[in-house]
């Protein structure tokens, strides 16, 4: 039998941090986009680059405010149409696939279509996730966001039906990760 060492862990500063810990910020507010092909897709993640948070420990320094971002399939593939079909199915199909609500408890009160605003869950292409450590650190961080998309053609799909249409939380509360 072949001795196949375990490969090192990923260098902490090339990978987002909310992959590796959950964030405890007060504030956050998570905003869906749909991408326009092309430059617009590059620009709009380029613009925000500056801002996301890698997982390297902080220690005792939290930062004021963060950034995170996550692709859909059909996000990706605005950035490279020729990647179809080379992911896994549960990556390709999403979680509003049979089946993922259940895993995900997303069920009865907290199911996607009390929720979602009528559109197709397809135009998903990216979720910004920005966290504040106060509700003005956050609007900052969401201005940029705003800027960005405007200055890309992305499209915020805002899938509440109520309040500012986006997911956001405000809770002062220590070590609550939302």
């Amino acid at each position: 039998m072949p001795n196949n060492p375990m490969p090192p862990p990923p260098d902490p500063r090339v990978v987002q941090g909310m992959i590796l810990r959950g964030y405890t910020h007060p504030c956050s507010c998570h905003m869906l986009f749909t991408l326009q092909a092309g430059p617009g897709a590059a620009g709009f993640i380029r613009g925000l680059m500056p801002y996301v948070q890698s997982a390297q420990d902080w220690g005792d320094n939290k930062p004021e405010r963060m950034l995170n971002i996550g692709l859909t399939y059909n996000g990706v593939l605005t950035f490279d149409p020729s990647l179809k079909g080379q992911f896994p199915n549960e990556f390709e199909t999403g979680p509003w696939s049979s089946g993922s609500q259940q895993s995900l408890m997303d069920a009865g009160a907290s199911s996607p279509d009390l929720w979602w605003n009528g559109y197709d869950s397809q135009a998903i292409h990216c979720i910004v996730h920005s966290y504040g450590m106060t509700a003005d650190a956050l609007s900052g961080l969401v201005a940029i966001v705003e800027q960005a998309a405007q200055a890309n053609g992305a499209k915020e799909i805002l899938p509440l039906k109520s309040g500012s249409g986006r997911l956001e939380e405000y809770a002062p509360l220590h070590d609550y990760v939302h």
